[in-house]
């Protein structure tokens, strides 16, 4: 689950507030929907959101938990 943190109307960061697998048992996993890392759609967004923060702002986009997922995700065999 998600919460996202807004200043006014504008949300700016998110938070994983509980685990979406926080109940489940292994017989779920068989039928979660796993995140596909090399979906480019995943991160339309993101690079939508970094470039106007670039562009607008004197804030710095940071890429860093990005490549942790991507790191995990290696180390994990899903690519």
């Amino acid at each position: 689950m998600l919460r996202g943190e807004k200043k006014g109307k504008e949300i700016l960061y998110l938070n994983i507030i509980e685990h979406p697998l926080k109940d489940a048992k292994e017989k779920d996993l068989e039928y979660y929907e796993w995140p596909q890392p090399l979906n480019k759609q995943l991160f339309e967004n993101t690079l939508k959101s970094a470039k106007k923060i670039k562009e607008t702002t004197d804030y710095a986009v940071s890429p860093e938990n990005i490549i942790k997922a991507f790191k995990t995700a290696k180390r994990q065999g899903v690519y």
